[in-house]
């Protein structure tokens, strides 16, 4: 039998060792911090982890304290979870959805929790027309595409939504990585509007995947209706104390924007003089990019690419973007962004 190079998801480091053979691979298919994780969340791992013996804290009021104030709300508007994708699973399932509508392209874990609810879906480009009983999922900035909405413009849809009957998901998974920060951000207005949430992933800011820590933030009625649908313990207790010990340091924050934003910019110079490639200007810390070469397809290129030890997104699975003709690339730290245009123009013939 031949090898699969269906896409794959990011990150996905056994898979590709199970197709390319094990090695050490650069990994621009995971949005991840390019500084890793905060210095002191190492500490607190090594320092707490005889703690795996005793069950987690069911109730979370130190973290949802510090998620509260670092998202601007009162902790009541919080539900911390095992991850952003256990979140999104638990929002088709709130009593009154009746359709969950997706722009596309966009993260394909919203289409896979409405149909794990059996919820209707409609795709759809545009944002308007509402209607009763529909969940929208914005995901801003987006994945894949790095395009950022504006914060006017999220609240005049979360109004829409309240006077219509509907809700608005906002995902701010990759918000830490824009120009603006958390200054882009609407969590602090789910107090104005009932009908808005916001998801917010510790995940991709402070380089911490493997623990799975994100949370909701709403109204304490959608708050105390969504943890009526959460198992137990979901939130173990080193994802709680690595998640504490990270939201304190804002000096990291401020080092994450500025190496994001420098990165970014190289990054996407480099892809934009390579032969047959077209990136998009993205605000986040990805790059989404055509493949405008006739030779060449997301598959194939992606396959050529993991062959030399180096992963990228192929975004061939995203719903709106079967022509295969696109990948995503993670903005990673220079000497990685380096070795990947260097990789590029060795397989597509050079730059412009």
């Amino acid at each position: 039998m031949g090898r699969s190079t269906a896409p794959l998801h990011g990150g996905d480091l056994r898979r590709a060792a199970a197709l390319y053979g094990p090695r050490e691979f650069i990994d621009f298919s995971a949005n991840i911090n390019l500084l890793g994780p905060p210095p002191q969340v190492w500490q607190v791992l090594t320092e707490n982890l005889q703690d795996v013996v005793h069950y987690p804290d069911p109730h979370l009021e130190g973290l949802k304290a510090d998620l509260a104030s670092f998202l601007k709300v009162d902790p009541s508007c919080i539900l911390p979870g095992n991850g952003g994708a256990e979140l999104i699973y638990l929002l088709p399932r709130l009593e009154g959805v009746r359709q969950v509508r997706i722009p596309i392209p966009t993260f394909s874990e919203y289409a896979e929790a409405a149909k794990a609810s059996k919820v209707p879906i409609r795709y759809c480009l545009d944002l308007d027309h509402l209607q009763q009983g529909d969940m929208l999922f914005l995901c801003n900035p987006n994945n894949p595409t790095g395009k950022l909405r504006s914060k006017d413009q999220i609240l005049q849809l979360a109004q829409q939504a309240e006077e219509r009957g509907a809700w608005l998901v906002v995902d701010e998974a990759f918000i830490d990585f824009t120009p603006e920060g958390r200054k882009a951000s609407v969590a602090p207005q789910v107090q104005d509007f009932e009908r808005l949430i916001v998801l917010y992933s510790l995940t991709k800011l402070f380089a911490i995947p493997g623990l799975r820590l994100g949370c909701l933030v709403a109204s304490p009625a959608l708050i105390a209706a969504s943890r009526q649908l959460q198992p137990p313990w979901s939130v173990n207790c080193l994802a709680e104390l690595a998640g504490r010990a990270a939201l304190g340091d804002e000096s990291f924050r401020e080092r994450t924007r500025k190496a994001t934003a420098e990165e970014r910019e190289f990054l996407y110079q480099g892809l934009l003089a390579q032969k047959g490639l077209r990136p998009y200007p993205s605000a986040a810390n990805f790059i989404f990019v055509a493949i405008a070469d006739p030779n060449w397809t997301g598959t194939t290129l992606t396959d050529a690419l993991g062959r030399r030890g180096i992963l990228v997104r192929n975004c061939a699975n995203f719903q709106g973007l079967e022509s295969d003709r696109h990948i995503r690339v993670a903005v990673r730290t220079r000497q990685e962004n380096e070795r990947l245009l260097r990789e590029l123009a060795d397989l597509l013939g050079g730059t412009r």
